[in-house]
């Protein structure tokens, strides 16, 4: 996809191969004594920061809040850093800025992330059991709100907990105003069950936090990478299954376990542990092109890990294929085929090493390689769910829709809640124009995936083409309100509110589009058009300028230009874009047409009627060009032939009515006045029931001439 703004890179990750440091065991504590809220916020305020991130320059991009799980060791949300390049974190109260390193752990699904600062004195915050938390249990916030208000600290009660056990999510009336976004929720202990993350303005007491279970589970797999890198595999395994059963989406646990259980020569297990960490990422990457960046960002320092591994065991396939999946996320496609071409030269019938080679060579738009691929990875392994998907997704890309739809149904009836098949039928049956069948998968995907946002996005062009607008209007509202830096969710309310010619409103999504992505083409060639029909014709140039210089050979950019600037009467430049389309478009009717209307407009009619003949020969029912042709040929005084084109015109629209108006005409000049008045009667009656008060004087004063 398009989004172009940097992820954030603060050195190396932590949760990463072969990369040792040091974590607090946070198992076992004893339930804590309740305490006092004079006590708690005492405590949870020395515990919290204010984040404020930036680019590479130093420009800030956004602030919030976070809190010290363990030493050196701050959590936060995703969302509060994503994009930056660096940042600082300061407690609440505070002169002393700490430069954040490192990031220890990131869970983009459940919008957490894990900091590591050098702050050794400052005491970390326990994390509670979310399984014990009831609803109209009182609980406190502490934060930033607006980046402004530090050190805030206010109560609530929890009003519900609403998800499944893999998206839970707290509802709490303790409020949560921007800034204070990755703050700590509290219990009456003074134990941490959640962390703030959203708001809804349009509601009152509806405000969020993610559950502190998901938390743990990104300290535990901290805990068991230690573990694993003193050489302490099988209790390290021990914790990244906690990992996995705490948060289940959290893809580098099952990544890590697979890695272990690799090293204790459970080949079958970690292989099934990486494949879950790919079905994970897949997922995630339909969801948001800006946290696959992030992903991306985090697999180049893992890679380096892998090297090491490979060079101590070099006989083990799966490490050469776990290095070729991370290359092929980085987009290195060679590199990652050579690897999966180790993988498979040592395990010959290793089905997975073969679907991730399918996907390293579509990378490179190898598709009929890749469909090989997938077919072998389904010759060995006849479930193999992923590889149907693949290959189903293949073909689409290829326009064999009904053999996709064949592989997906399989995927689905294989792996009934595989969330992307679905999602990826939905695509295909768009394609095929089976909008309410693809609405009907969207459907399922997002029950299965509720903040699924590619299938809210995908589910409104669907309804968009169905001209369900309000509908898709409603899923658009749904994306921004996921990930409000969605350029694309912007582009396409802007068409829907085009549609429903609500021309400024579109304008101003196409705005937000291009203002998230500068080089968004179709974006500055959209908001032309709908200033084109405000009549805006200058500005509807500028952006269509910006079009063809982002896309040069833009045709449909250069026509509509073209009819910009005939509006503005600069004819000469409107003829020289109606050029530039027919030379790269030598079948473009309406570009001939509209040519020839210019040169109407210089009064070179023969040259005009030259156009409008080639724009009816390439097409026949071309009305208006019969019209015009009329026009010309009247002008020429050639009147029998213009009528003959006005026949024409009438036979194809019966209602138009300049049609009859100048048929009557020249019927008039050529002496027959009573065929005149029944054209002019006729064209005076459909002037009245189409409202033209601008034709029915002329018609009216036309057959008083003619009489």
């Amino acid at each position: 996809m398009k989004l172009k703004k940097k992820s954030l890179r603060l050195g190396q990750v932590l949760c990463a191969p072969f990369i040792v440091f040091l974590i607090l065991l946070l198992c076992g504590i004893p339930r804590a004594n309740a305490q006092t809220p004079q006590q708690i916020a005492k405590k949870a305020l020395a515990a919290t920061v204010l984040l404020v991130m930036e680019d590479a320059n130093g420009k800030p991009l956004g602030f919030g809040s976070g809190f010290f799980v363990d030493t050196n060791l701050i959590a936060t949300n995703f969302h509060v850093i994503e994009g930056a390049i660096q940042g600082t974190a300061k407690l609440v109260g505070q002169e002393t800025e700490y430069a954040i390193e490192v990031f220890t752990a990131v869970d983009e699904k459940n919008d957490l992330a894990i900091l590591q600062v050098s702050a050794p004195d400052v005491q970390s915050l326990p994390l509670g059991d979310i399984d014990t938390v009831e609803i109209g249990e009182p609980v406190y916030v502490a934060g930033n709100p607006k980046g402004y208000f530090e050190g805030t600290f206010s109560d609530g009660i929890i009003s519900a907990i609403r998800g499944s056990s893999t998206d839970k999510r707290l509802q709490m009336t303790a409020p949560v105003s921007s800034g204070s976004s990755g703050g700590p929720v509290l219990n009456g202990r003074g134990e941490v069950i959640g962390v703030s993350f959203a708001t809804f303005h349009d509601g009152q007491n509806l405000n969020f936090a993610i559950p502190s279970n998901y938390l743990k589970g990104l300290v535990v797999c901290t805990q068991g990478v230690a573990k694993f890198n003193r050489g302490e595999h099988a209790v390290a395994i021990a914790d990244f299954d906690t990992a996995t059963r705490l948060n289940p989406d959290y893809a580098d646990a099952y990544m890590w376990r697979g890695i272990a259980k690799s090293e204790l020569g459970e080949r079958a297990a970690a292989i099934a542990d990486f494949d879950t960490v790919i079905q994970l990422k897949l997922r995630r990457r339909f969801q948001n092109r800006k946290t696959t960046r992030a992903i991306i960002g985090q697999n180049a320092a893992v890679i380096t890990d892998f090297n090491t591994a490979i060079r101590l065991n070099p006989d083990y396939a799966s490490l050469y294929m776990w290095r070729g999946i991370v290359k092929n996320e980085l987009g290195q496609y060679a590199a990652a085929i050579a690897d999966l071409n180790a993988a498979i030269r040592l395990e010959p019938d290793f089905a997975f090493a073969y679907n991730y080679r399918g996907n390293a060579k579509l990378g490179l738009g190898q598709h009929s390689a890749a469909i090989a691929d997938y077919d072998t990875a389904i010759r060995l392994n006849p479930n193999y769910t992923i590889a149907y998907s693949n290959r189903g997704l293949v073909k689409t890309n290829l326009g064999l829709y009904e053999d996709a739809i064949a592989d997906l149904n399989t995927a689905v009836h294989l792996e009934p809640d595989f969330v992307l098949a679905y999602f990826n039928r939905g695509k295909t049956k768009t394609n095929l124009g089976q909008y309410f069948a693809a609405i009907t998968d969207y459907d399922t995907a997002i029950r299965l995936e509720p903040d699924f946002v590619q299938a809210y996005l995908n589910r409104g062009i669907a309804k968009g083409k169905l001209s369900l607008y309000k509908a898709a209007i409603t899923d658009f509202d749904t994306v921004i309100r996921f990930k409000p830096d969605f350029p694309d969710v912007y582009y396409n309310r802007g068409i829907v509110k085009h549609e429903l010619e609500q021309y400024f409103a579109a304008i101003t999504d196409y705005d937000t589009a291009i203002r998230l992505e500068p080089d968004f083409v179709q974006a500055y060639y959209n908001r032309g058009i709908s200033k084109h029909k405000l009549k805006q014709y200058a500005d509807a140039i500028a952006d269509f300028d910006t079009t063809i210089r982002l896309k040069p050979d833009n045709v449909q950019a250069y026509y509509n230009r073209g009819i910009s600037k005939h509006k503005l009467e600069q004819y000469a430049d409107a003829i020289a874009d109606f050029d530039t389309v027919i030379r790269f478009k030598p079948d473009f009717a309406d570009a001939y047409c509209n040519r020839g209307i210019v040169k109407h407009k210089l009064e070179q009619y023969a040259d005009a009627i030259v156009d409008y003949d080639t724009a009816i020969r390439l097409k026949l029912d071309n009305v208006q060009a019969y019209y015009n042709r009329g026009s010309a040929k009247a002008m020429l005084g050639l009147y029998e032939a213009a009528i003959t084109d006005y026949d024409t015109t009438i036979r194809l629209k019966p209602d138009n009515v300049q049609a009859y108006y100048n048929r009557g005409r020249a019927k008039n000049i050529l002496g027959h006045p009573g065929e005149a008045q029944r054209d002019l009667q006729m064209a005076l009656k459909l002037a009245e029931q189409t409202g033209n008060v601008h034709l029915k004087p002329q018609i009216e004063l036309a057959i008083q001439g003619s009489r």
